[in-house]
C-alpha cells in the first residue's frame, strides 16, 4: 500500500510537468505558423510591391508608352504595318528632347541607324501629347496615326525629304508654307476622319472645325496653328 501511494504521489507531481510540457509545445508551434504566416504575407506584398512599382516604371517609361499605344491601335495599319516596320528595323523610334519652340521640330525624320549606319526614318516617341498624362489613350493614339500619314508622305516620296528634319527652319518662303500646310492637311484630314468614326473628334478643335464645315475650315484652322510656329 505505501508503494501504492508513493507512485500515486509521484504521478501526482509530474502532472504539472506534464500539462507545462504541453502548454510550451502547443505554444511553440503557434508561434512557428505565426511566423511562417507573416513571413508568407511579406513576401506576397514583396511580390506585388514588385509587379507594381515594374508596372509603373513601364508606364513612366515613354518608348514602353509608344510601343503599347501602337499595338493597341484602333487601325490596323498602325497595329500590322507600322508595327512590323519598327520590328524589321526600317522605321526606329527615338527620343527628341523638346525644345523652346517644340511647333519647328519634326515629329518624323530622317536619322542613321547605329545598327548598321542606314538612312531611316525615326518616329519621336517623346511628342508632347504622348506624355500628357491628362489625354486618352485613344486621343494619343489618333496623334500617332497623324504621324503615320507622314511617315507613308516620305516612304511614297510624294513630298520633299526637308519636311522631316529634326528643326524645321524658323521662317519659310511663301512656296514652301504651301507644301507644308498640303502636308500638314493630309495628315490632320485622316486624323479627323478616324477621329470622327471613332466617336471623339470633339476633343480636337480642328476635328470639330472639319466635321462642322468640312476640308477648307480645316485648312484655315490649320493654317494658323502654322503661322503661329513659323
Amino acid at each position: 500500500m505505501e508503494k501504492e501511494s508513493e507512485m500515486n504521489t509521484k504521478k501526482k507531481g509530474r502532472a504539472p510537468y506534464k500539462i507545462l510540457v504541453f502548454v510550451l509545445v502547443v505554444m511553440s508551434l503557434y508561434s512557428y505558423f505565426a511566423a511562417s504566416a507573416s513571413d508568407k504575407r511579406v513576401a506576397s506584398k514583396t511580390v506585388s510591391s514588385t509587379r507594381s512599382e515594374a508596372k509603373l516604371s513601364q508606364e513612366a517609361n515613354p518608348y514602353s508608352v509608344m510601343k503599347d499605344l501602337i499595338q493597341t491601335h484602333p487601325h490596323q495599319e498602325i497595329r500590322n504595318d507600322l508595327n512590323d516596320l519598327i520590328i524589321r528595323g526600317e522605321i526606329g523610334l527615338t527620343f527628341q528632347q523638346l525644345k523652346s519652340a517644340p511647333n519647328t521640330q519634326a515629329n518624323v525624320v530622317y536619322a542613321q541607324d547605329p545598327k548598321n549606319g542606314e538612312r531611316v526614318l525615326v518616329l519621336n516617341y517623346a511628342i508632347q501629347d504622348l506624355l500628357d498624362s491628362s489625354l486618352s489613350r485613344l486621343y494619343k493614339q489618333l496623334v500617332i496615326y497623324h504621324e503615320w500619314i507622314h511617315i507613308k508622305q516620305q516612304r511614297e516620296k510624294r513630298y520633299p525629304e526637308w519636311l522631316a528634319t529634326i528643326d524645321r527652319p524658323v521662317q519659310y518662303p511663301a512656296d514652301v508654307v504651301e507644301i507644308l500646310l498640303k502636308s500638314e492637311m493630309e495628315a490632320y484630314s485622316a486624323q479627323c476622319e478616324l477621329a470622327i468614326k471613332l466617336d471623339v473628334f470633339r476633343e480636337f478643335e480642328f476635328c470639330r472645325a472639319y466635321k462642322t464645315n468640312g476640308a477648307e475650315e480645316l485648312s484655315n484652322v490649320v493654317l494658323a496653328g502654322l503661322s503661329r510656329s513659323l
